[in-house]
């Protein structure tokens, strides 16, 4: 097929211990043109053998392209179908921003929106939220309140419905120091 190629397919057997271990690694060297470039192909490891830690995707900082990707799924046309399962996006450093952004860049359409979305399974699941936290001195917390009618919540702990400063309930009452609105604000 002339309209695609494969640089590395591998499928390695290894045994022992390790600290790293690359199914694929690969750097394309590029004469021409490609409209896709696909490194990776991941599947699940196989065999009797133990991991500690499996990442089905590592990517170093792109920037080789118009527009890098560090993950992309094709046909995805919700944020989930990016990032499902048990996500974690933890990152450290010294000085600067540490931003986590959606942005979209749509100027011509009113509802082309930006959104970021907590949400959980249903009425007996946990609480969707938000946490603003200063390590080891204070978390705030605010969202939707799953056990308690589904109120809208802040507060000064990083769980939803504990030292709540400030209550709305689904009919827009408000409460200010009570979980309990009486009227609205």
């Amino acid at each position: 097929n002339a309209d695609s190629a494969t640089s590395i397919r591998n499928a390695p057997t290894f045994s022992g211990t390790r600290e790293h271990q690359y199914a694929y690694s690969s750097v394309p060297t590029l004469s021409g043109t490609a409209t896709n470039l696909y490194n990776y192909y991941v599947t699940n490891g196989a065999g009797a053998g133990t991991v500690t830690n499996q990442y089905g995707l590592y990517v170093e900082n792109l920037t080789k392209g118009t527009n890098d990707y560090g993950i992309y799924v094709a046909g995805a046309d919700t944020f989930a179908a990016f990032l499902v399962g048990d996500v974690q996006i933890e990152a450290s450093q010294v000085g600067g921003n540490l931003d986590f952004m959606t942005y979209n860049t749509d100027n011509t359409n009113g509802a082309s929106n930006a959104r970021i979305t907590a949400s959980v399974g249903g009425a007996s699941a946990g609480d969707p939220a938000f946490v603003l936290d200063i390590r080891g001195v204070i978390g705030w917390s605010m969202g939707a309140d799953n056990s308690d009618s589904d109120k809208f919540k802040i507060g000064p702990n990083s769980a939803v419905g504990t030292s709540t400063a400030l209550t709305i309930d689904t009919t827009g009452l408000v409460g200010i120091g009570n979980t309990t609105p009486l009227t609205a604000l």
